[in-house]
């Protein structure tokens, strides 16, 4: 785990959201096929987004858990983000049906 992940996973848990988006981002860029992060930084979008009245969030989160859920699909060892990415993923679509 790297310590962009570590920091970030901190902020969101203080309800920092656009430090830890950012932070989450870093990790992706230092491991771009890190499930947790892309699911964090949509949790941590669509909180964001739900508090400040942003669509555009929302979207943004639905395609951060769009591209995890293809990336466990595709791949043969890592399934056990799927169900949480999934479940980000109904309810982002929720919100946004609203």
């Amino acid at each position: 785990m790297s310590e962009s992940f570590q920091r970030a996973f901190g902020y969101s848990s203080s309800k920092h959201y656009k430090g830890a988006i950012e932070l989450y981002k870093k990790d992706l860029e230092e491991n771009p096929k890190n499930i947790a992060s892309m699911n964090n930084i949509a949790v941590a979008m669509i909180n964001l987004g739900i508090s400040e009245s942003n669509q555009n969030l929302l979207h943004d989160a639905k395609g951060y858990l769009e591209k995890a859920i293809k990336f466990v699909e595709e791949s043969k060892d890592y399934k056990f983000g799927f169900p949480i990415a999934e479940a980000n993923l109904n309810w982002v679509n929720e919100i946004l049906a609203k």
